[in-house]
């Protein structure tokens, strides 16, 4: 809904503006044609029977939606966590990183949670120095960039050498399994409301 032109490489840029103040900020947006063009592609095809107001209806219904999607957009750069250590962190389930990176990152992780008592960070350490030293690049590309995939393989590889032995990275698959149950929005959460209700709807009607 924003100009190309307009758009930062880093969201956070945007956080030092006022965006509630959507007169201001009217330049940034796409033109009244363009708008209405976008959001009927994007949002619902019906909504092509605003071309067929007049000049000033079309004005006056791109004014007040992008003066909400404005005020919408500054909750979202003041609120979301774009800049928390802790969501900087959850990008180690890749392994993608340098070395000293991906320990930080770990670390960093472990510390907020507190999964790895502080006796087993030594332990923690050696696991992932151990697993840096190992060529994944073949186990990347049949992940397909699932990191769930990712360390299945990492398992397997180890399961296939010997059935018997304790899991070479019983640490960091810790860490990795917690690191996956976080919930990335509230989406899911949501859409089982929904369903929930949808079932209820649905048996209600039942005699």
């Amino acid at each position: 809904m924003i100009e190309s032109e307009n758009m930062p490489e880093n969201i956070v840029d945007y956080k030092s503006k006022e965006w509630k103040g959507y007169l201001e900020k009217k330049q940034y947006f796409l033109d009244n044609k363009k708008f209405l063009a976008k959001i009927k592609v994007e949002l619902d095809p019906k909504l092509e029977e605003l071309t067929k107001f007049s000049q000033q209806e079309q004005e006056g219904f791109t004014n007040h939606f992008q003066a909400y999607i404005a005020q919408i957009f500054g909750f979202m750069v003041n609120y979301f966590p774009y800049q928390s250590d802790l969501v900087d962190s959850l990008d180690f389930v890749t392994f993608t990183m340098k070395p000293e990176v991906l320990r930080g990152e770990i670390l960093s992780f472990n510390g907020f949670f507190r999964i790895i008592p502080q006796d087993q960070i030594k332990a923690l350490c050696d696991e992932i120095d151990d697993l840096t030293s190992q060529d994944l690049y073949l186990l990347r590309a049949k992940a397909k960039d699932s990191s769930l995939k990712l360390w299945s393989l990492i398992e397997g590889m180890q399961a296939n050498d010997n059935m018997d032995i304790e899991p070479r990275y019983k640490l960091l698959g810790k860490l990795l399994r917690i690191a996956h149950t976080l919930p990335v929005s509230s989406a899911v959460i949501e859409q089982s409301f929904s369903r929930l209700k949808l079932v209820k709807s649905l048996s209600s009607g039942i005699d």
